[in-house]
């Protein structure tokens, strides 16, 4: 019997500057960017040989073919965004965990955004640069107080995401997990009820 490929939008929404596009690269390349790379990933030319391929991953006898979205965190990109998020099967919404602002603006902003584009489509919260955690000063001030795992997960349930990831790009840790949490997101409409499982795993 064949696998039934299944062909999922991921996109990435969050403020800009927590990491969204290094998170993709380095997921499509295997290599942390060297330099900052402002924008969204499709508008660094140097990489399109990858940003325009979808990936495959694979969950219990399925595939899943993930094609990822990138979108500029700035306010006045907000029409842009609406029209690459159109076709958008799951969200990730992320924020960056030394940031509180960017935890805030998720449950304030993003999250009623991509509601505008979608109000079935599954998203999962994603807690971003946790390398950056124990580098942060206690007394940098609470704009730059890290964010505790525990608080995201609280989070995570309080809008009622499909699971809650974290990750560091710098590092490389987590960052499969995420793309394989997008694609059990979008898996779990087709599984039977009684075999559903939440995708709350940290990494």
């Amino acid at each position: 019997m064949a696998t039934k490929t299944h062909s999922v939008v991921c996109a990435a929404v969050g403020d800009g500057g927590v990491g969204k596009t290094c998170l993709m690269l380095t997921f499509l390349t295997g290599k942390y960017p060297d330099q900052y790379l402002p924008g969204a990933m499709e508008w660094n030319s140097e990489y399109s040989h990858v940003t325009e391929k979808p990936v495959k991953l694979q969950y219990e006898g399925m595939e899943v073919s993930l094609t990822l979205v990138d979108t500029v965190g700035l306010d006045e990109y907000q029409r842009l965004r609406g029209m690459v998020c159109a076709k958008t099967d799951v969200y990730l919404l992320c924020y960056d965990v030394t940031m509180p602002s960017t935890l805030e603006r998720i449950e304030h902003h993003w999250l009623p955004e991509i509601k505008e584009y979608s109000e079935t489509a599954p998203y999962i919260l994603v807690g971003m640069k946790t390398d950056e955690r124990t580098k942060i000063d206690k007394d940098s001030g609470p704009r730059y107080k890290a964010i505790p795992t525990e608080e995201g997960l609280r989070m995570a349930e309080r809008l009622g995401a499909f699971g809650y990831v974290e990750c560091s790009a710098k590092k490389g840790r987590g960052i499969r997990r995420v793309f394989e949490s997008a694609a059990l997101a979008y898996l779990d409409r087709y599984m039977p009820e009684n075999t559903r499982k939440k995708s709350c795993a940290i990494s």
